[in-house]
């Protein structure tokens, strides 16, 4: 997967999860914003393997789920009352973008060597299926060896047996 594709996956993976833990906030005020910071870097940075973009998918994402529980009117509390719940919400969001950022090193370090052998597996399937492939005697193309018709001219490469009675 791509690098931008893994980012906006995991953007919009962060933002319907930290929206969905927001609605448990009034039953468990403080765990379900810091259940949500730490699944925001989880699945940051388990699907993007990379600091940075692991970061920018939690802090979008972290950011689009807590904008849309504003939005729906979910009131939270805040653990320490001198802050409001908006200033909460962008210390949660700062926190989720850590997170991600760790949480993308950390996995980045453990998924390499395995990108590594899937990888050459994969190179070695290529390999494979480029010694597979005849010549077309009527185009002079290069073809798959198990072709009925050619894909370049149409021509039908294999004769039909015919039965003799």
């Amino acid at each position: 997967m791509s690098s931008r594709r893994a980012t906006a996956v995991s953007t919009v993976i962060v933002a319907v999860v930290v929206y969905l833990l927001s609605l448990f906030e009034s039953l468990f005020p403080f765990y379900a914003t810091l259940l949500a910071v730490i699944a925001a870097g989880v699945i940051s940075g388990l699907v993007t393997r990379n600091p940075l973009y692991g970061g920018v998918a939690a802090v979008l994402g972290g950011g689009a789920g807590q904008a849309a529980a504003i939005a729906a009117g979910i009131q939270i509390t805040t653990p320490i009352p001198q802050l409001t719940p908006i200033l909460f919400r962008v210390f949660t969001t700062a926190g989720m973008f850590a997170a991600g950022i760790i949480l993308g090193t950390l996995f980045r370090a453990l998924g390499g060597k395995m990108e590594e052998v899937v990888v050459e597996e994969k190179t070695e399937v290529v390999e494979e299926k480029e010694e597979a492939f005849k010549v077309c005697k009527f185009c002079n193309e290069q073809i798959p060896v198990d072709a009925i018709f050619c894909p370049f001219c149409g021509h039908k490469l294999v004769e039909e047996s015919v039965k003799s009675e």
